[in-house]
C-alpha cells in the first residue's frame, strides 16, 4: 500500500479482531436473521426482545440501531 509506514500495514494486515468486532459481527447476523424470519416487520425493540428471549443476549437498542442502520434494514 501506498503511504502507509510498514508498521501501520502489518498492524492491519495481521491484527486479530478484538471481543466488540467479533460480538457485533455475531449481533450483526441474529439481528438479519430475525429481521428476515419477521418478514421485516421488527423494528428495534422487537428484534431486542427477540435477542433476549431466544438467544438470551442482553443487548442495548443502541447497539442493535447501530447494526440495523449499518445492514441497511
Amino acid at each position: 500500500m501506498v503511504g502507509l509506514d510498514r508498521s501501520t500495514y502489518y498492524d492491519i494486515k495481521f491484527r486479530k479482531p478484538n471481543d466488540r468486532e467479533i460480538r457485533r459481527l455475531l449481533l450483526a447476523d441474529a439481528n438479519a436473521d430475525i429481521h428476515a424470519r419477521s418478514r421485516g416487520t421488527y423494528g428495534i425493540l422487537s428484534i431486542r426482545a427477540a435477542l433476549e428471549s431466544e438467544q438470551g443476549l442482553i443487548v442495548n437498542t443502541k447497539l442493535v440501531k447501530k447494526i440495523m442502520r449499518q445492514l441497511g434494514t
